[in-house]
């Protein structure tokens, strides 16, 4: 990808380079490409992971007692929409980050190449400032980023302890009903706890999966940039 995207760059009419700057270009074939490959090569296999264990462990805790995994999966619609909201707010969020980093590299290549012309007029003061109102920008997003990173991540873990109790509650009345053993129980309650650890999991890689979309939106614009001029 990366290498499509410069020959993709040297293949542009001279007028994109009038309006685009250059480091903009070079977040593009640098950041973005490397957040899209910490996705492919970290993520995915460990998403297929934990995807697999959820099915298994739902297939195994349904065959050994139905009424007790029904209660273990009662909140599993809360995640669901507590998933949907995370994603819509935290992919604003990470999309906020990539343009702010590009915003950044942008203003970082125009000022290093032309340092010259800034201390012959003196403003080094001026473009200091302004370097230090950008690199805020690109701090709050990365705190608005962890904050709602912060909120998600321990309301996963609070209703997997919330179904935690519910199976506890009923498999403590079914063995006190000599309906079923207490290994049975014992078993079901660490299965639960098996069932609801990749869930977690998938929640923190939530964040990767959202940066490298955003960083995927930004390649394939750049991507999409069609040459005018062609070539007889």
């Amino acid at each position: 990808i990366r290498q499509e995207c410069f020959t993709h760059v040297h293949s542009l009419p001279l007028k994109y380079f009038d309006t685009r700057p250059v480091g903009r270009i070079v977040t593009r074939i640098t950041n973005d490409v490397e957040s899209l490959h910490e996705l492919y090569a970290n993520i995915l296999s460990r998403l297929f992971k934990n995807v697999v264990k959820v099915l298994g462990l739902a297939i195994v805790m349904i065959s050994l007692n139905l009424k007790l995994a029904l209660c273990a999966f009662i909140f599993i619609p809360f995640i669901i929409g507590l998933t949907l909201l995370f994603r819509s707010i935290s992919r604003r969020v990470h999309r906020s980050i990539r343009t702010r980093v590009s915003l950044l590299n942008t203003f970082l290549s125009e000022n290093l190449s032309g340092m010259k012309i800034i201390q012959i007029f003196g403003k080094e003061e001026k473009k200091y400032n302004e370097f230090k109102n950008k690199s805020l920008e690109l701090y709050y997003s990365h705190i608005k980023q962890l904050s709602v990173f912060a909120f998600f991540r321990p309301m996963i873990y609070f209703i997997g302890q919330l179904a935690l109790c519910l199976v506890m509650y009923e498999a403590s009345k079914e063995v006190l009903n000599v309906t079923m053993t207490i290994g049975t129980a014992y078993v079901f309650v660490n299965y639960i706890s098996s069932f609801y650890e990749p869930i977690q999991e998938l929640a923190e890689q939530f964040s990767t999966i959202q940066n490298a979309l955003a960083s995927s939106e930004k390649i394939f614009t750049l991507l999409d940039e069609a040459n005018d001029i062609v070539e007889k």
